[in-house]
């Protein structure tokens, strides 16, 4: 469980929620700084690839994870800080060279992570083309492992994030035309990114780390609510405000659970 400074209780039969605190960076303005003194204060990180990172849509932005759990959790009673260090195009070997400067040189209480689309990915103007992964899953689980332990080393409690799922839009087959990627199957593009998902949670349960599986999730939003993973993307790689929901739900019933 996190040891957070402190936590507080809402109304009769609700949970116990932990004091976490954001600060949100978004297209370069920041919110103001909280006095450190705060008890209530805990600093928070979200560090991935585009799909962490803000994003615009139609010229506005739109409200991605890390934004929303700031607006949920300011109406818990404690002053929300969510510093959003996701990256487009990162791996995790990016991840392992930025973290010293964009993460551990925060004061930082808890970092949320997810990699792992980048990694998947076949770099489909390679030449001559690649038939592999840019980061094979071995390395990847490596690389992960190592941000986890430069985090363990300073006592940042870490939540570890699935990928989201990727389906073969029609923007996607036409940008990343390549036969590994089995165009003809909705699903084809994940075909390898499966595997990474299945490599966080295996770090997960050996780390004894707490788990949001998002690609289970989004993979089972045709069971749970009738209606096709496309939904909750905007171009079958990025999730639309409703994939960012989803993923703000799963990450605030973790963060009810104590993170046990």
């Amino acid at each position: 469980m996190i040891n957070a400074p402190t936590q507080w209780n809402t109304s009769v039969g609700r949970c116990w929620v932990l004091t976490f605190v954001v600060s949100i960076v978004f297209c370069g303005a920041a919110s103001p700084p909280a006095q450190a003194e705060d008890p209530r204060v805990l600093t928070c990180v979200v560090f991935g690839d585009s799909t962490t990172a803000p994003r615009i849509v139609n010229g506005k932005p739109l409200d991605v994870y890390a934004s929303i759990l700031e607006k949920r959790l300011a109406g818990e009673g404690v002053i929300p800080r969510v510093l959003n260090l996701g990256v487009p195009g990162n791996t995790t070997a990016d991840a392992r060279h930025r973290i010293a400067g964009d993460v551990l040189s925060q004061q930082t209480n808890i970092v949320i992570l997810q990699f792992g689309i980048d990694d998947a990915a076949i770099s489909v103007r390679k030449e001559p083309p690649s038939g592999s992964s840019r980061i094979d899953v071995a390395d990847y689980e490596n690389n992960l492992r190592a941000i986890i332990g430069k985090l363990k080393a300073i006592e940042i409690e870490i939540v570890l994030m699935t990928p989201n799922p990727v389906r073969s839009a029609s923007t996607l087959r036409n940008r990343h035309a390549n036969p590994l990627h089995h165009p003809d199957n909705p699903d084809g593009m994940s075909t390898r990114l499966k595997g990474y998902a299945e490599a966080v949670r295996r770090i997960a349960a050996s780390e004894k780390l707490p788990l949001v599986d998002v690609y289970s999730a989004f993979q089972d939003y045709p069971k749970t609510h009738g209606k096709p993973v496309d939904e909750l993307l905007l171009d079958g790689i990025h999730p639309n405000s409703k994939g960012h929901e989803l993923i703000a739900d799963l990450i605030m019933e973790r963060l009810n659970a104590g993170l046990r």
